[in-house]
């Protein structure tokens, strides 16, 4: 599968003025283990520069708004843990910590072209168990199909950050939520030194015990409503490697680009996104 930037950043634009990321996608690398007794530990930064894309007016979709833009970075830390319990089972455990910040030229609670900025902190952990499936006929390959549950917290604090307007109040969005995913990783163990894993993840998200202080009217632009009630679908396509050393066979480099798509019916007008991208970079140890 090729995916490139372009793509990404067109999806994360095109149609949307100030949106609010309900999702980033975790950038936890997969454990090569084949059999029983076998562990990894695995630590990564994951980041996206900043960038500036353009933003578009809700009445014409596809011309830019005037001077509107919306900035974003993030970066993040990811820690996980594998153990096979046997030959043909495993279980994981991670942990996601991440900070992200969009700034707009435009502020849509104001309903100004003021410049606005908004400020998310994401936690959360996650548990797993698998499956270790070796192909009968092609060594270097094996399937390792993981069920699991992510939970943890989003919060967010929207803000206009404009000089020339007196409004300093500020807009918070707090909520639990858990992610129910289905990841089947397809690895191939090419090498001892170089391995690699495609993984087409499908996630359901829901939140509970949402606190904020949007106006009902912002809750339904924005789609708060529909974070309270529905199950959010979520695919989220990754490609990782992992590259070993000579010397220090316990040691690995891992690489990785993971991407999230939010799967919205047709019926929905709401401003709700998933982060589309993130890059990955970390280590590996199996002791």
């Amino acid at each position: 599968m090729t995916i490139t930037p372009a793509f990404v950043i067109c999806i994360s634009s095109c149609k949307i003025q100030n949106p609010r990321f309900f999702n980033s996608p975790s950038t936890q690398s997969p454990a090569y283990i084949e059999k029983k007794g076998d562990s990894k530990i695995s630590a990564n930064l994951a980041i996206l520069p900043e960038d500036e894309y353009p933003t578009f007016d809700s009445s014409f979709p596809l011309i830019p708004a005037s001077n509107g833009y919306r900035k974003s970075r993030t970066y993040g830390f990811d820690a996980s843990t594998a153990y096979a319990f046997s030959n043909r089972f495993m279980a994981t455990f991670g942990a996601t910590y991440q900070k992200e910040r969009d700034i707009f030229s435009s502020n849509d609670i104001l309903q100004k072209y003021s410049s606005s900025r908004i400020d998310y902190t994401r936690k959360a952990l996650d548990v797993g168990i698998g499956a270790i499936l070796p192909h009968k006929d092609f060594s270097a390959f094996v399937f390792n199909p993981i069920i699991g549950i992510n939970f943890g917290r989003s919060e967010s604090f929207f803000k206009n950050t404009s000089d020339t307007i007196n409004d300093d109040r500020v807009f918070y969005f707090h909520g639990n939520f858990h992610k129910l995913y289905l990841k089947p990783n397809l690895n191939f163990h090419t090498g001892k030194n170089f391995k690699m894993s495609f993984v087409p993840q499908f996630s359901l998200m829901k939140y509970r015990n949402i606190d904020d202080n949007y106006t009902e009217e912002a809750r339904e632009l924005l789609g708060i409503n529909r974070l309270r009630q529905d199950y959010l679908f979520l695919f989220e396509p990754a490609t990782f490697y992992q590259i070993g050393f000579n010397k220090i066979d316990w040691l690995k480099l891992d690489l990785g680009i993971v991407l999230s798509l939010y799967l919205k019916g047709k019926d929905v007008s709401d401003r709700l996104r998933t982060r589309n991208l993130q890059l990955l970079a970390g280590f590996s140890i199996y002791p």
